[in-house]
């Protein structure tokens, strides 16, 4: 009688928890993947040692605000779901640059293996990110 009342709450739980969970957290990696669909590419360097790769990218939130610039560095070979979690604390993406508004000129120069220098015209008041991350230099040059 003991082993009947178990499979039921195991079955119990399995309907009532697992189930909902998984869609639920297949509803926010579609929704990840879709986001990542609506950013475009501007230009992509790899570092000099083949390791990193700084992308300036053009992201579309939506209908309810403009497009959002920012230029992201990450390992090369990260795969599409990680881009996609390009927010989260542990996500192997760092945003050196956040813009609101169109920049006049964007553009992102590696000078060494670990050094990359982030050119922006019409970025006088974008507040730039770290210094460093990971091994790698940023070096803003922001007008």
């Amino acid at each position: 009688m003991a082993g009947v009342s178990l499979r039921r709450r195991i079955f119990l739980a399995s309907i009532y928890g697992v189930i909902p969970a998984a869609l639920l957290l297949a509803a926010v990696a579609g929704w990840l993947v879709s986001a990542e669909n609506a950013t475009v590419v501007l230009q992509a360097e790899n570092s000099p040692d083949g390791r990193y790769r700084a992308e300036i990218v053009r992201a579309d939130p939506g209908v309810s605000s403009n497009y959002e610039y920012m230029v992201r560095v990450m390992p090369t070979g990260v795969t599409m779901l990680a881009r996609s979690l390009h927010g989260l604390p542990l996500a192997p993406i760092y945003v050196a640059l956040d813009l609101y508004r169109e920049p006049d000129k964007l553009a992102v120069v590696w000078s060494g293996a670990s050094e990359v220098t982030i050119h922006c015209e019409g970025c006088g008041a974008a507040s730039p990110g770290k210094a460093r991350w990971r091994e790698i230099t940023f070096r803003y040059e922001l007008r």
